[in-house]
């Protein structure tokens, strides 16, 4: 079997003091010693950082295709625009045709420009008027400490710490250890974004909740989006509300993928080809 061909992108150019793909090495590099029962490479990786041309596209993104890739793993490290029109069709398209999409972002109105996206865009909300939480008494800042940055952005915890998370029933996959068991914990975060499964889409369900350590307030922290309703073949899109990380001189990224997918993404429509991540743990 050939392994899942996984783009990695990043949605900001290379900037070495800020989310450039390089901090998401360890989850390159962990995808990329993953092996099957016979030896096999599972996946095959190709990390990069928002390039545009004399036309102000990606190329890579405004042609993506399914002959090319059976993944992509978007993290939306911008400070709200990023993808243009033409790479949100082309990344549309993408899923329609049975790729697969992970979407990450953060706080307030950081990867603002998800929004564009259909489905899985409609999962994330932002301090921006026009998409906030439906509920108006979470228009408040959860987290006081960083005054520089406004709602949404619930504390989960400090940095390099864990918190533990509430499985929503019925146990989705994407919280499914492969050998038994679920996941329990996931790395916590200060200012987490926001997330719910928009309203009137059959196919989108919260997955997994945490809660802030400030104010006791729950929160959706995964959301998917089963392409139809065999959940054997593990086709659905997933919307996570952060990136987490651990500050230190390494300066590595600490991200959280359960099995093929999280924070906001569509696995492939081949499940037969899909990667299960290390179940000793949740996070790295």
């Amino acid at each position: 079997m050939p392994p899942l061909r996984i783009l990695v992108q990043c949605s900001i150019p290379f900037a070495e003091d800020d989310w450039h793909v390089g901090r998401f090495s360890a989850l390159v590099e962990t995808l990329r010693t993953l092996r099957g029962d016979d030896g096999s490479r599972l996946a095959e990786v190709t990390p990069r950082n928002r390039q545009v041309d004399a036309s102000g596209r990606d190329p890579v993104l405004a042609g993506l295709h399914r002959r090319d890739w059976d993944e992509l793993w978007l993290f939306a490290v911008d400070g709200g625009e990023a993808c243009n029109d033409v790479e949100c069709a082309a990344i549309d398209a993408f899923q329609r045709s049975g790729g697969g999409v992970l979407a990450a972002r953060d706080h307030q109105n950081m990867g603002l420009w998800l929004r564009k996206l259909r489905g899985v865009g409609a999962a994330n909300f932002f301090h921006a008027d026009s998409c906030r939480e439906p509920d108006s008494s979470r228009w408040s800042r959860d987290d006081e400490e960083t005054r520089t940055i406004d709602f949404p952005n619930y504390h989960s915890g400090s940095n390099g710490d864990a918190q533990r998370v509430s499985a929503v029933e019925p146990l989705h996959p994407l919280l499914a250890r492969p050998g038994g068991g679920r996941i329990e914990w996931l790395p916590s975060h200060p200012h987490e974004g926001a997330v719910l499964p928009p309203a009137g889409d059959p196919r989108a369900r919260s997955v997994a909740r945490g809660r802030s350590t400030v104010t006791g307030r729950p929160f959706d922290l995964m959301v998917a989006f089963d392409r139809d309703d065999d959940p054997a073949t593990f086709r659905e899109a997933s919307a996570r509300n952060s990136r987490t990380y651990r500050p230190s001189s390494q300066r590595r990224a600490t991200l959280t993928i359960c099995r093929s997918a999280s924070i906001a993404s569509i696995a492939p429509s081949s499940s037969s080809s899909r990667v299960r991540l290390p179940s000793s743990d949740s996070h790295w």
